[in-house]
């Protein structure tokens, strides 16, 4: 995949991406876009050496005028923009993250549960709050099942880009 081909596709699933964000217009701490557009506007850090000349007249009363040349160094972190591919993987990543982990660790929760109870005892995780005394959700392994199977889709396409990226590495 070349980095034109990276870029265009980065862009196409950002707009989709966002037109789905504006759609369901998430709380901020749940908006992983808005995340992934500043990681990618801030660049990539780069390390910058300057060498800076210096040179300085003395005048000395015995010896006459001289010159004196030294110099000096100074390390300053710039950044430098991602390349279409960077910017792809970056956004494959963070898609992974706030996507697959959610569903994937729901999933491990549940058979460690399963696991530790009783046999045939465990039906479902109730979750509530204090102002209310019935469940505000239920969460029994059809639900998990369900809930997994459209990521188990992203997932796949998510490596196949992987793939092709990790092809085209120099």
């Amino acid at each position: 995949m070349t980095d034109d081909e990276a870029s265009s596709i980065f862009e196409e699933l950002l707009k989709l991406l966002g037109e789905r964000r504006d759609a369901d217009q998430p709380i901020e701490r749940d908006d992983y876009l808005r995340a992934i557009e500043t990681e990618i506007a801030l660049g990539k850090p780069v390390t910058v050496n300057i060498k800076v000349p210096d040179d300085r007249k003395v005048t000395d009363p015995v010896a006459g005028a001289r010159t004196s040349s030294s110099s000096g160094k100074a390390e300053f972190v710039g950044s430098e923009e991602y390349s279409g591919r960077e910017k792809l993987r970056i956004l494959l990543d963070v898609l992974s993250l706030a996507t697959l982990a959610p569903s994937s660790m729901a999933i491990r929760l549940t058979s460690a549960v399963v696991s530790l109870s009783k046999k045939d005892t465990w039906r479902s995780f109730e979750f509530g709050n204090d102002q209310s005394s019935s469940p505000v959700r239920s969460i029994n392994s059809r639900y998990m099942a369900d809930a997994l199977r459209p990521t188990v889709e992203l997932e796949k396409l998510l490596d196949e880009l992987r793939a092709e990226l990790a092809k085209t590495e120099i």
